[in-house]
């Protein structure tokens, strides 16, 4: 594991959000599964010469969607325009 504390922060921040649903995200198989297809949509369209096989995603296929990476900027614009849009805020 590259970064530990991260993948704890992340684990961390998985059961809040589960436990605030009332979900358990960390071992339902459903979020294992779409984590999965997000990781080998991620392989293909962000890492692009990253192209030895993952074991961990053999069988796995991407989503049809091309994934369009975003300034920073843009995808705290993009972010917020669609948090408002579902939750009616405004900024």
């Amino acid at each position: 594991m590259l970064l530990p504390e991260l993948s704890r922060i992340e684990d961390r921040v998985i059961e809040i959000i589960g436990e605030r649903f009332g979900v358990d995200l960390q071992h339902h198989p459903v979020t294992k599964q779409a984590d999965l297809i997000a990781l080998a949509t991620e392989k293909r369209d962000l890492m692009p010469y990253s192209t030895e096989p993952w074991r961990s995603l053999t069988g796995v296929e991407p989503v049809e969607e091309k994934l369009m990476p975003l300034q920073p900027e843009q995808a705290k614009r993009v972010f917020l325009d669609v948090f408002a849009q579902l939750f009616g805020s405004s900024r």
